[in-house]
């Protein structure tokens, strides 16, 4: 199997790897060869299915929910091929921040009912998808999800205009806007793997936010650092380690380690945040408690098992062109 090559500061233990042991669904393959048959009918794969294949994207799925409905960790690991094919189409060249908006409109009027025939491909299968798990959800979830879904667009066509000016962002700019282009609409799917959703006054709190955003800037940070070198063989600018380095007027490598360190600080206070939540959610009804708990379990597994994804996934190695999702009614 290959592996992704970490960059130095990478070198040792990654913290986040203490966040969950080391399990995976013991029906993984079968979530494997059915995400990837999913795929190859919606067109998402490529002409070289092999490559598809190589980043295992349902592995992620299977790492996350090791107890869960095989067919429930199946539906979630297609919305993680969606979301790499989201991002794959926004990257793009040349970069055209106009053309994301337009298939996030596109997307979001799907979603809310206004345009049930979607024309673009991609954002048909975002419909389709939504379909299928939208009716057992709540209002105020679904709300939610369409909120961020949308922000995940601004942020790409936000970014996909640094690569098109090759402007490196402001620090302040780049922290708000990351946990967006980094999916947060996927910290929400989480909930419909489980049983139950978690209580709705639980998500308007502030430590519930910092929770999901910990979780997320683990998994954007170490993102980043995995995927710095073919960043910057295409001097891309939206990557954290650039965006440290020019602030710093540091090198990269040293921009890395101080990353690397923050991911660190980050796994603590994941850990921290999840312990506050629960004291604060004590008054919850035994359903709702359920509820939570499944989810700050998995919030906190999500990092461990991204850790392991990028370590064993294909998406980073080697060539600085790694797109492998093909968007669908285009050549590929």
């Amino acid at each position: 199997m290959p592996h992704t090559r970490l960059p130095a500061s990478c070198s040792g233990p990654l913290a986040e790897l203490q966040l969950a042991p080391d399990v995976i669904h013991p029906h993984s393959d079968v979530i494997e060869n059915d995400t990837h048959r999913w795929a190859t009918e919606q067109a998402l794969t490529t002409h070289n299915a092999a490559a598809f294949h190589h980043p295992r994207f349902p592995r992620l799925a299977a790492r996350m929910f090791p107890d869960a409905p095989a067919d429930r960790v199946s539906a979630y690991a297609r919305w993680l091929v969606i979301l790499f094919a989201l991002d794959d189409r926004s990257e793009q060249s040349p970069p055209d921040p106009g053309a994301v908006h337009a298939l996030y409109q596109e997307i979001t009027a799907a979603l809310t009912g206004h345009n049930r025939e979607p024309h673009d491909p991609l954002a048909r299968i975002v419909h389709d998808q939504w379909q299928q798990l939208s009716g057992r959800m709540s209002h105020a979830w679904k709300r939610r999800f369409v909120r961020h879904l949308a922000r995940h667009g601004q942020a790409l066509a936000w970014e996909a205009g640094l690569r098109n000016e090759r402007r490196t962002p402001s620090l302040a700019a780049f922290m708000d806007l990351r946990p967006w282009s980094n999916g947060m609409f996927m910290w929400d799917l989480i909930e419909t793997v489980h049983p139950h959703e978690v209580p709705t006054p639980v998500t308007h709190t502030l430590a519930w936010r910092h929770l999901t955003n910990c979780s997320n800037q683990i998994t954007a940070w170490r993102n980043d650092l995995v995927s710095l070198p073919k960043e910057a063989a295409i001097d891309n600018h939206d990557n954290y380690v650039i965006v440290l380095a020019h602030a710093l007027d540091c090198e990269h490598d040293k921009a890395a380690a101080v990353v690397e360190q923050q991911i660190t600080h980050r796994v603590q206070e994941l850990l921290e945040s999840e312990h506050a939540l629960r004291e604060q959610s004590r008054h919850l009804p035994a359903s709702g408690m359920r509820a939570l708990t499944e989810t700050t379990n998995t919030l906190r597994t999500l990092a461990a098992a991204h850790a392991r994804w990028v370590i064993e996934s294909g998406r980073y190695a080697g060539e600085a062109d790694t797109s492998i999702i093909r968007q669908p009614g285009r050549r590929a």
